[in-house]
């Protein structure tokens, strides 16, 4: 069995689920809302992740949307399994979910909810690069992630400024960290 590449370094928006009045899915803007993020220069998009509207959708639905995003425009875009730290709700990561991702594969990489540097800090040291990726979330957690050895950012404000995280991403990874605090200041009023 061939395992999975983590997803590649940069910033991920948890993607935003549409309605229509009566509570279908409204896939036309949907469409239009991943080709704007895909024309940003997001690394990708997450589904059914951090919005909070999977609860709510039935098994069909979920794999009919992602059914739908693998090909916006066009393409067959890959996917992942993340982890995903469900704090404050729940305890989060443990231990025993790092020899989950040694275990099996397929699961590629962490979505650190709790914004927790120390736990961030674990699995980037636990984890060779090559097969797992851990994110930080949340925008006021973007470079103090990328610091610790974040695979980069699932963040929400990404769906309305995707742009700015991707240039502080971009200016951390260029050696360049006064432009990258800058921007993560902004980021962190805005969060």
């Amino acid at each position: 069995m061939s395992s999975a590449q983590p997803p590649r370094y940069g910033v991920y928006s948890p993607m935003v689920t549409f309605f229509n009045e009566d509570e279908s899915i409204e896939y036309k803007s949907i469409t239009q809302h991943v080709e704007r993020l895909l024309s940003s220069g997001v690394a990708g998009v997450v589904m059914h992740g951090s919005n909070g509207e999977a609860i709510h959708l039935l098994r069909e639905e979920l794999a009919q949307i992602i059914y739908h995003v693998r090909r916006v425009p066009g393409k067959d875009y890959p996917s992942a399994v993340l982890l995903q730290d469900a704090a404050p709700a729940a305890p989060g990561l443990r231990p025993h979910h790092i020899d989950l991702a040694k275990t099996y594969p397929q699961i590629v990489g962490a979505k650190l909810t709790c914004g927790d540097l120390g736990k961030l800090q674990r699995l980037s040291a636990s984890l060779p690069t090559t097969k797992f990726g851990p994110f930080a979330r949340k925008a006021d957690f973007l470079l103090p992630g990328l610091i610790v050895g974040s695979n980069g950012i699932v963040s929400a404000l990404a769906n309305l400024v995707p742009k700015l995280h991707i240039e502080a991403a971009r200016l951390y990874k260029a050696g360049k960290l006064q432009g990258a605090q800058e921007i993560q200041w902004k980021l962190s009023v805005a969060d």
